[in-house]
């Protein structure tokens, strides 16, 4: 598998993502099986992809992005693009890039000054985290088990990069493989803060015309649009 960063959304992108960067000669002599694109907008994926049918071109058929129980855009776009088109996820920082924590090891952490510190620990990323591990008291596992099955669970074809500064870290996610959450548990994981997926989503929903106490809402299918619902129910 070769993964291609392409954020530019030039005239010429959709030549060069596939045909123009040799990706498809890669693919034809053997040395690549699957092509993946990184943290490049989901409209343009797309785009590619076309291009890449159009043309008799191999497409892209794994997306790699952030996506975490803390930063769910993923959502937005990338989800339903990926669910539509057969295209399988790779998301990285899964564990939130260590800032994940029981309550103790947020106190543990701050007495021995230990972990990263590229990104600062925020409130949000402790909220969420003491939602992940309300789960964990009910399940008998591991906060981090919790917060790699959440979205293990979300939709097919899912690929997590995990990543580690020891080995019993790694060894430690092995366990996640054996969680099994069910929809009351994610909801209380999505509970750590609401997701606003924006217009068009919340038009969709009808969450938009409710006024700013209604919680913001998207769609998963037909049968959460409001105006097919409000014609008859949709099986």
């Amino acid at each position: 598998m070769t993964f291609r960063q392409q954020p530019e959304v030039d005239e010429a992108l959709y030549r060069g993502l596939i045909k123009e960067a040799s990706l498809n000669d890669l693919v034809v002599a053997g040395k690549v099986l699957y092509l993946g694109i990184s943290d490049t907008l989901a409209w343009v994926v797309t785009k590619a992809n076309q291009y890449g049918r159009d043309h008799g071109l191999r497409q892209f058929s794994v997306y790699q992005g952030m996506w975490n129980a803390a930063m769910r855009d993923f959502k937005r776009d990338i989800i339903p693009i990926a669910r539509d088109k057969g295209i399988a996820l790779c998301p990285y920082g899964v564990l939130n890039q260590g800032r994940f924590q029981t309550q103790e090891g947020f106190k543990q952490r701050k007495q021995n000054n230990s972990g990263r510190k590229f990104i600062p620990t925020s409130e949000h990323d402790k909220n969420v985290s003491s939602h992940l591990e309300k789960i964990t008291k009910t399940k008998g596992c591991g906060l981090l088990d919790v917060a790699l099955q959440h979205y293990m669970q979300k939709t097919p074809y899912v690929f997590p990069i995990v990543g580690g500064r020891k080995v019993e870290h790694i060894q430690g996610n092995i366990g996640s493989l054996s969680v099994r959450m069910e929809d009351k548990d994610i909801k209380e994981v999505e509970e750590g803060y609401h997701f606003n997926p924006g217009f068009l989503h919340t038009f969709l929903s009808g969450t938009m015309f409710k006024g700013a106490d209604e919680k913001p809402r998207g769609v998963d299918g037909p049968e959460d649009v409001w105006l097919l619902n409000g014609i008859g129910p949709f099986d």
